[in-house]
């Protein structure tokens, strides 16, 4: 049902889309294995701020995102290279795997629990130099990966009014629905959010969460039955940072089981 549950929610964004006169607009899926995990197997989520595109054309990079309905003017493009490259998706691969392996040890494409309980800067370095392609198919294949951001744009900037007034206009209180609603049909365990605008977004879209930020501390809280994790933007972090944040995710995960 979690799948339909995804694919209703979205024709639904669509609507409330083309309803308010937005266009060049997206919105995402995950990844293809992810409901099909199986069972025990913590799930983790993404939630950061901006879409990407390849060229001056504006052709959004195939991986994460779908559109929802033919009048919305973008081209698909069917190479995954070049968005695997974009800083941000690569520095969230890295984190998806230091979670997943700290959670979930063997699950994934070719992760083996060869390094202890907890993982360290000095593996995520080794991992990322020999296995690019696995970390992607990780993250494609096993992660629910998507944007605050339905708006498209030339630019890759991370925010901007276009994405904040949807959810602080009072006129467009569904957004805020449909957030929370497609938060609960990802059944997400784990639900990352890069940057400082995604933790106010977040607040603002869950009363009580109370989800610190600041460029040298992370905050976890458990919410509504998914884990909150507030971090740098995955733009502006590093193998260290990344070590230390999955780390403390698996105690606090494991502290509430």
């Amino acid at each position: 049902m979690a799948k339909e549950k995804i694919d209703e929610l979205n024709r639904q964004l669509g609507k409330m889309l083309e309803r308010d006169g937005i266009k060049n607009a997206f919105y995402y899926e995950p990844g293809p294995e992810y409901f099909a995990a199986p069972e025990g197997v913590v799930k983790i989520a993404f939630c950061n701020l901006e879409p990407y595109y390849r060229n001056d054309k504006s052709e959004l990079l195939n991986g994460f995102c779908r559109f929802p309905n033919e009048k919305f003017e973008f081209t698909e493009d069917g190479s995954d290279e070049q968005w695997s490259k974009v800083k941000t998706i690569r520095w969230t691969e890295i984190i998806n795997y230091a979670i997943d392996y700290n959670l979930n040890g063997k699950h994934g494409p070719k992760i083996e629990n060869e390094f202890g309980d907890k993982i360290t800067e000095e593996n995520l370095k080794r991992i990322h130099s020999t296995q690019n392609e696995d970390l992607w198919q990780s993250l494609i294949k096993c992660a629910a990966y998507f944007n605050f951001r339905y708006t498209g744009g030339k630019g890759v900037a991370q925010h901007g009014s276009d994405i904040v007034s949807l959810y602080y206009d009072a006129n467009k209180k569904d957004y805020i629905n449909f957030y929370k609603e497609y938060v609960k049909a990802l059944e997400c365990n784990v639900l990352v959010l890069g940057g400082k605008i995604s933790c106010e977004l977040a607040n603002k879209i869950y009363p009580g969460l109370n989800l610190s930020f600041n460029d040298d501390t992370d905050d976890i809280k458990f919410h509504d039955g998914v884990l909150f994790v507030s971090i740098k933007h995955p733009s502006r972090i590093g193998y260290a940072y990344v070590a230390e944040v999955a780390n403390k995710i698996s105690d606090a995960y494991k502290e509430i089981k």
